[in-house]
């Protein structure tokens, strides 16, 4: 942590940082406007260092934390649904012949872009895998 911190003050006057909720973030500074692609989706594997490689996982849980959801939820166990950064579920795989069973295990109601773009990122992943996808939700 110290080497962090080191290297941080040595490049600060290169970044801008922002606090919140007691916490501090540095980023670059950008020029241009950022174009929102929401909502933007992605299917984790478990031990993936965004949902892991942080001691405090407060600022991708805020939708667990109002759901009331246990750190010990099925739906949190395995691999992660990131939807605009935040986890709102879990997912599982089931490879069969012709076909990659990609399971829902959501934390909260969501919109239907919101599941059109977990059903497009579950696609994107049978396109990796070279398999059409079938989403299933678990109740």
């Amino acid at each position: 942590m110290a080497d962090a911190k080191n290297g941080i003050e040595m490049v600060k006057s290169q970044f801008v940082n922002e606090v919140l909720d007691g916490q501090t973030y540095w980023f670059a500074e950008t020029k241009l406007p950022v174009k929102k692609n929401s909502p933007a989706a992605y299917l984790l594997p478990n031990y993936d260092e965004y949902f892991i490689g942080f001691k405090d996982r407060s600022a991708i849980a805020e939708v667990a934390r109002r759901s009331n959801i246990d750190e010990s939820s099925p739906a949190l166990i395995a691999h992660v649904i990131i939807l605009d950064g935040q986890i709102v579920g879990g997912w599982k795989r089931t490879i069969k012949k012709n076909a990659v069973v990609v399971e829902l295990n959501l934390i909260t109601d969501l919109t239907k872009a919101q599941k059109r773009a977990i059903a497009d990122a579950a696609n994107r992943y049978g396109k990796f895998l070279d398999l059409p996808v079938e989403l299933a939700e678990v109740d």
